[in-house]
């Protein structure tokens, strides 16, 4: 991969995203570094990104919700999306990892790498469905 030039903004995304689990989109980094660069294009952060993507620096998560999410975690790990918040968390499933590494597959080609994300309800959601269930008034 060729060396990509030092850029202000660049390192503006990667300071926001680099420590960051909640798996930020796009759109929340370029909204977040918009502050800092008011002048910064939705295209540019994306563009930075994939950038950082291609020097290992990010992960693209799909977790099925038609959007890609960026994790500075790059290691081998799956992740679970809430169906009703859509917050993504970093899971490990050692099963799956042993599984995928197991396959062989000579006839269709190699793993290189794979994704998976698990979708449910998380618990504060289906703790706050309880708690809503329990404070509405009777019916009848």
């Amino acid at each position: 991969m060729p060396e990509s030039r030092y850029s202000r903004q660049r390192e503006a995304i990667w300071e926001y995203v680099k420590d960051r689990r909640d798996h930020p989109t796009a759109d929340q980094v370029y909204l977040a570094v918009r502050e800092r660069f008011p002048r910064i294009s939705l295209a540019t952060v994306y563009r930075n990104l994939l950038v950082l993507q291609e020097q290992g620096k990010l992960r693209a998560v799909d977790a099925g919700d038609k959007v890609t999410h960026f994790d500075p975690l790059t290691s081998e790990h799956q992740h679970f999306r809430c169906s009703r918040c859509g917050r993504l968390f970093d899971i490990e499933v050692p099963e799956v990892d042993a599984a995928i590494r197991g396959l062989k597959l000579p006839e269709v080609g190699r793993v290189e790498s794979y994704s998976l994300c698990v979708v449910g309800v998380c618990n504060d959601c289906r703790k706050a469905a309880v708690k809503t269930k329990d404070e509405s008034p009777p019916s009848g």
